[in-house]
């Protein structure tokens, strides 16, 4: 039996905000099998799911490298860093400010300007970090125990 495989035909329109990908196969000898598989990411994530994800990061680095890491925020420059604490390895870098995608118009964080990550995820205090484009105002707030939830 010889089976003929069509795989992974994009179908993207250029003007759209949507990925989605057709997964089409055919058998030669017996019946004809269509089988369509839709993965969709509509619109560009939020920048409050950016920055959730990168300390997700965070955790994972710390404990992965079984070693403290560090967030350090950066309000006047709409920026953050991620590094391990006990050196200057750089793990992550991100601008979020005006002559970036992310145009943030201000970026606070709340009670410290880091986050101290232990290897379990865990930090000492809860710290909010607080973003705002346009009318719009988001907060993400990093819990003691490691938990990341958008407000």
């Amino acid at each position: 039996m010889t089976r003929h495989w069509a795989t992974l035909v994009p179908q993207v329109p250029p003007s759209a905000s949507c990925i989605s990908w057709t997964t089409i196969s055919s058998a030669k000898e017996g019946p004809l099998w269509i089988v369509l598989s839709i993965a969709g990411v509509c619109g560009p994530p939020s920048t409050a799911a950016i920055i959730s994800a990168d300390l997700r990061y965070a955790q994972a680095m710390a404990a992965r490298q079984h070693a403290p890491v560090v967030v350090i925020i950066q309000p006047s420059l709409k920026a953050y860093i991620i590094r391990d604490r006990g050196s200057t390895t750089v793990f992550r870098e991100r601008s979020l400010g005006q002559d970036t995608d992310y145009r943030l118009e201000s970026m606070s964080s709340s009670p410290t300007n880091s986050i101290e990550i232990f290897p379990n995820g865990a930090s000492q205090n809860t710290t909010t970090i607080t973003i705002t484009l346009g009318s719009r105002t988001r907060q993400i707030r990093f819990g003691r125990v490691g938990h990341v939830r958008i407000l």
